[in-house]
């Protein structure tokens, strides 16, 4: 009964090695972009003049209280994001 079993898995996993190719691990190499081809790319007018800015967060501490659903929250700090990160000119000097 093992040599049966042992005898569908080797054939059923022969199988399958003999039916995937490489062709399609080619295909996906021809339609990546590269990291190097990545940092020629134009994004538009002046694009290597505009930096991306970085976001503004806010900390606040929550005291604690008691919840609307009956819970107790112990206090905690909490992180706002106030502006988001855009694309922009540095400032000049």
């Amino acid at each position: 009964m093992k040599a049966w079993i042992l005898s569908i898995v080797l054939l059923s996993s022969f199988i399958t090695g003999c039916s995937t190719t490489g062709k399609n691990q080619e295909v996906l190499k021809e339609r990546s972009i590269h990291a190097s081809e990545m940092r020629n790319l134009s994004l538009g007018l002046n694009s290597k003049k505009r930096k991306l800015t970085k976001s503004g967060v806010a900390h606040a501490w929550r005291h604690e209280s008691d919840l609307p659903s009956g819970d107790y929250f112990w206090g905690g700090w909490i992180s706002v994001v106030v502006t988001k990160p855009q694309w922009a000119k540095p400032p000049k000097h």
